[in-house]
């Protein structure tokens, strides 16, 4: 048996969506409820008709099935590589971050602007690494590169 790949995923949940919709067009089609027993009487209903509450329950293990698919997806998308690289082991983050702001020439104390954070972040991506600059931020935080004030409340 194949693996099931992203697409597969997709287009079942595209294909689960637009019968959803068939679905609700032909209840829209044929309400009122209090039809359908008078349509039954006069011999209105043909062959094959399925009746209103059939088609709704019919709606609501298709809505399930959406959602379980939908979850699915997440779940394959989570379980793929992260586009970014990999990532740093204990203490790495915080040695090349203590490098670059000693190469920079930051002193503890000082706030590192957002753009130089910007571009160690590209450097560390260019190497290969998965950073943020939240992350980056937090190390600098953590070594005293920042000044952080207490907060308001």
């Amino acid at each position: 048996m194949a693996k099931r790949t992203l697409a597969d995923i997709d287009i079942e949940i595209e294909e689960a969506e637009l019968e959803i919709l068939d679905l609700k067009k032909s209840i829209h089609d044929d309400e009122p409820d209090w039809r359908e027993a008078h349509r039954r009487k006069t011999g209105d209903i043909g062959i094959g008709y399925v009746p209103l509450d059939e088609r709704r329950k019919r709606i609501t293990v298709l809505e399930g099935k959406v959602a379980r698919l939908q979850k699915e997806r997440t779940a394959f998308l989570a379980k793929q590589n992260p586009p970014g690289g990999k990532k740093f082991g204990h203490g790495e983050l915080k040695k090349r971050v203590q490098d670059l702001a000693a190469q920079g020439g930051y002193t503890t104390g000082k706030t590192v602007p957002s753009t130089v954070v910007a571009k160690w972040r590209r450097e560390l991506e260019k190497d290969g690494y998965q950073a943020t600059e939240g992350s980056i931020r937090a190390v600098l935080s953590t070594l005293g590169f920042s000044k952080e004030g207490p907060k308001k409340r």
